[in-house]
C-alpha cells in the first residue's frame, strides 16, 4: 500500500494465517480515491461552463423576443426559456454529482487509512510472536490478527455500502440530467388549428409599433402584407382562420374551450371572466394544445406532481377546481374547466391571468 516505506503486501505474503487480511489488503489498494475526486472536479467545471451558455442562451432568447412579435415569437422565447431551464437543471444536478463524488472520494481515501492501521496492528501483532519458542503456526497467527481482520473487513463493508449508496444516488441525479430530450419542438403550438401567424417588429420604431414583415409559420396563415403579399407557401388567401362559433379559435382546442365553458356557465360560473380567446392563449403557451403534455422536470415535477395537460395543472389544483363527473385530469374540457376554475378562483378571471396582461402590454408570456 502506498505511503507505507516497504512492502505491506509482501509482509503479508510472507505471514503465513493473514490470508484474509491480504485479500482485503488487495481490493483496497486498487482504490483511486483521487480519480473520484478528480472526476467531481471535472462535473463542476461543466456545471460552471453551462452556466455561462444557459445564459448566452438566454440572452440570445430575450433579444429575438424584443424583435419578434407573436405566437411564433412567443413560441421561440419559451422554448429558450425552457432549454434553459433544462440547462441549470443539468447543471445542478452535475454540481450535486459532484458533491457525492467529493464526498466518495474522500469516504475511500478514509477507508485506505482505516485498513492500513488495522493492516500494521496486525503485522506487529503477528511479528510479536516471533520471539516465542519455534515458530508460530498459521493457525496461531490467525488467532492474534483475528481482532484487525475483523476490523479491517466492517471497514472495507461500510466503504462498499457507501460506494453502492453513492451509486444510486448518481443514477437518480442523471434523471435529472435528461431535460433537453423532454423539450418540446420550438413551434409547438404555433402550428395547430388557430391560424395565428407571426410578425417581426422593427424595434427602433417602438412608438408605432408596425409589422415589418409576415413571418410565415408551418401551418398558421399569414396575415398581413407580408414581403410575399400575404400568400402562404402553400397557397393560401393570407386572410385569418374565422374563430369558432362562440368565440376562440377553430378546431379541437376551440371545440373543447367551448365545451368547457358551457359546462362552468351551467355551473354559475359567469361568462364574461371565461373569455375563450384568452383560455386559447394560455393553452397555447402552457401545452402547446396538446391534451397529453406533461412536464416532468420542474420543480412541480421534483416535488411528485408534474403539470399535466392542456392548461398544465398540477395534481392538487386539479382535484381541489375539478367539477363532479370531470375528474381525468388528461381529458382536454375536464382540464379546461379545472384550470379556469383555479384561474377565476386566483386572479378574478381567465383575462387577470400574468401571462395574459403581459402579453396585453407587449411583454412576454409568464405561467400562471
Amino acid at each position: 500500500m502506498a505511503g507505507w516505506g516497504y512492502d505491506v503486501v509482501g509482509a503479508l505474503e510472507a505471514t503465513p494465517g493473514t490470508e484474509e487480511l491480504l485479500a482485503i489488503t488487495h481490493r483496497v489498494d486498487r482504490v483511486d480515491a483521487a480519480a473520484v475526486t478528480g472526476l467531481g472536479r471535472r462535473l463542476s467545471t461543466l456545471a460552471d461552463g453551462m452556466d455561462d451558455a444557459m445564459r448566452a442562451v438566454g440572452g440570445g432568447g430575450d433579444g429575438v423576443g424584443r424583435a419578434w412579435q407573436g405566437p411564433g415569437a412567443d413560441a421561440f422565447t419559451r422554448y429558450t426559456a425552457d432549454f434553459a431551464h433544462a440547462g441549470a437543471a443539468t447543471g445542478d444536478a452535475a454540481r450535486a454529482a459532484q458533491r457525492e463524488l467529493t464526498g466518495l472520494g474522500h469516504t475511500l481515501a478514509s477507508l485506505r487509512d482505516e485498513v492500513a492501521g488495522h493492516v500494521s496492528d496486525a503485522l506487529d501483532a503477528a511479528h510479536s510472536r516471533a520471539g516465542v519458542t519455534g515458530a508460530p503456526s498459521a493457525d496461531e497467527v490467525r488467532a492474534v490478527v483475528a481482532g484487525p481482520t475483523a476490523r479491517a473487513q466492517a471497514a472495507l463493508v461500510r466503504g462498499e455500502s457507501e460506494v453502492a449508496a453513492c451509486a444510486r444516488r448518481l443514477r437518480a441525479l442523471t434523471e435529472r440530467m435528461t431535460g433537453w430530450s423532454r423539450l418540446r419542438s420550438p413551434d409547438s403550438g404555433v402550428s395547430g388549428a388557430s391560424g395565428a401567424s407571426s410578425r417581426w417588429a422593427d424595434r427602433r420604431q417602438a412608438a408605432a409599433d408596425k409589422p415589418v414583415q409576415a413571418a410565415r409559420i408551418v401551418g398558421g396563415d399569414d396575415r398581413g402584407s407580408g414581403g410575399d403579399g400575404g400568400s402562404g407557401g402553400d397557397g393560401g388567401s393570407g386572410e385569418a382562420s374565422s374563430p369558432g362559433p362562440g368565440g376562440g379559435p377553430p378546431g379541437k382546442v376551440g371545440d373543447w374551450i367551448r365545451q368547457a365553458i358551457a359546462i362552468l356557465a351551467e355551473h354559475g360560473v359567469p361568462v364574461d371572466k371565461m373569455d375563450p380567446d384568452d383560455i386559447a392563449t394560455i393553452i397555447d403557451h402552457e401545452s402547446g394544445g396538446d391534451p397529453d403534455a406533461t412536464n416532468g422536470w420542474d420543480s412541480n415535477a421534483a416535488k411528485g406532481t408534474p403539470s399535466v395537460g392542456l392548461m398544465q395543472t398540477i395534481g392538487p389544483t386539479f382535484g381541489a377546481h375539478k367539477l363532479p363527473g370531470h375528474g381525468d385530469i388528461h381529458d382536454p374540457v375536464d382540464n379546461i374547466i379545472a384550470g379556469v376554475r383555479y384561474a377565476i378562483a386566483r386572479y378574478g378571471s381567465v383575462s387577470k391571468v400574468p401571462g395574459i396582461q403581459a402579453l396585453a402590454h407587449g411583454h412576454g408570456y409568464v405561467g400562471y
